[in-house]
């Protein structure tokens, strides 16, 4: 009897344990309420988040990346094509395409235009006074060339300027790293020095990184937007490094270190060619001294233009001999055109490595040779 007692008080027992355990794991209604109220602002801050991020897509469009057939070279890197600037348009001839700006289209216009211009008034009026003719036309040759060798030479001015800049960037974006920044921190940390004209550069680059675009997109994106040999193999060191996990911070220090050594000898060649510049100028300038004799001295005595000749000559003769001297002095001006010329690229290439450095050298040889022999003849 006892036993039964007993069992039947530990049924009891044991169903009163399992009420309070049941009755103590639901939520209190409050607790719930407050977890639902949270998810709901949650979704909302998702929602409008999502929102931003579609909002700043459609008015900053993402750059894309090529498809297989796209691919350069069939190797499998990828290819990354740009967005064009509102300021830029497409130009197609068969295979080949090409991206201009629209004021430098606008202007080649217009300098196109007033030079044809220049060229057609000159041939209605003057085709019959061989030299007059001859100078409107050079003068009108060096209208045509003058915004293009500007534009060419602007653009190389600004690429040798990122290329000086970017060992600093580089130093500056290392002491970020090893300060213990992201990427992405430490890149837009940077972006608020100023690097001049490489300012604009690491500006996007930061924001792209913001915007979540990967790094190596970033980086071939960079390499192709400045068109620089030097900075395109650092890029791609630095790919090949963050691809396989190498310390970047190391990777870019040693790459700093080789940019400003490149720069250091360019710097050493370019005192060491100082004197094959200024050789070149002499040289030039000798054979504009040589022109101007024979136009003064040696054409004459061969015409029979001296004051010797004219006793006794007729008026055919006479003409004859005027006509030859200016075809001579008509050729010795196009000699000293060419030879400006080119001797203005061989100076420009020796001194600062570049043909288009050369070209203000040509210019300025040309310019100064035509007015000398015009003075002199």
């Amino acid at each position: 009897m006892e036993e039964k007692v007993e069992e039947k008080f530990e049924e009891k027992a044991e169903q009163g344990a399992e009420e309070a355990t049941e009755s103590a794991s639901p939520e209190r209604p409050a607790e719930a309420e407050q977890k639902s109220i949270d998810e709901r602002v949650q979704q909302e801050l998702e929602k409008v988040e999502r929102a931003e991020e579609a909002m700043m897509k459609r008015k900053f469009p993402m750059p894309r990346t090529l498809t297989s057939k796209e691919r350069v070279g069939g190797t499998g890197d990828i290819v990354v094509k740009p967005i064009k600037a509102a300021d830029e348009f497409s130009l197609r001839i068969g295979k080949y395409g090409f991206t201009v700006r629209k004021k430098i289209a606008l202007l080649m216009a217009l300098n196109t235009v007033l030079v044809g211009s220049i060229v057609a008034v000159n041939y209605i009026v003057f085709r019959d006074a061989i030299s007059i003719f001859s100078s409107i036309n050079l003068i009108a040759l060096f209208i045509f060339m003058f915004p293009i060798v500007m534009i060419k030479y602007g653009e190389y001015k600004k690429r040798k300027e990122v290329e000086e800049l970017f060992p600093v960037f580089l130093r500056d974006f290392v002491e970020a790293i090893r300060g213990g920044m992201t990427i992405p921190n430490a890149l837009k940390s940077v972006s608020r020095n100023d690097y001049k004209a490489l300012s604009p550069h690491v500006k996007k680059m930061a924001v792209q990184l913001d915007w979540g675009v990967p790094v190596e997109r970033v980086l071939i994106l960079f390499s192709k937007k400045v068109k620089s040999k030097i900075i395109s193999r650092i890029i791609s060191s630095v790919r090949e490094s963050h691809r396989f996990g190498g310390s970047l911070a190391d990777t870019l220090e040693a790459l700093s270190n080789t940019a400003v050594e490149v720069e250091r000898l360019r710097e050493e060649r370019r005192l060491y060619l100082h004197s094959q510049m200024i050789t070149g100028y002499i040289i030039f300038f000798v054979f504009l001294a040589v022109i101007i004799a024979l136009q003064t001295f040696l054409v004459p005595s061969m015409s029979g233009l001296g004051e010797s000749g004219l006793i006794g000559m007729g008026a055919a003769t006479a003409a004859r001999d005027v006509a030859s001297a200016e075809q001579y002095k008509m050729i010795f001006r196009h000699l000293i055109l060419i030879q400006g010329f080119f001797a203005g690229l061989a100076v420009g290439k020796m001194a600062e490595g570049a043909v288009v450095a050369g070209f203000k050298h040509s210019l300025f040889m040309m310019f100064i040779g035509s007015l000398v022999f015009a003075i002199a003849a």
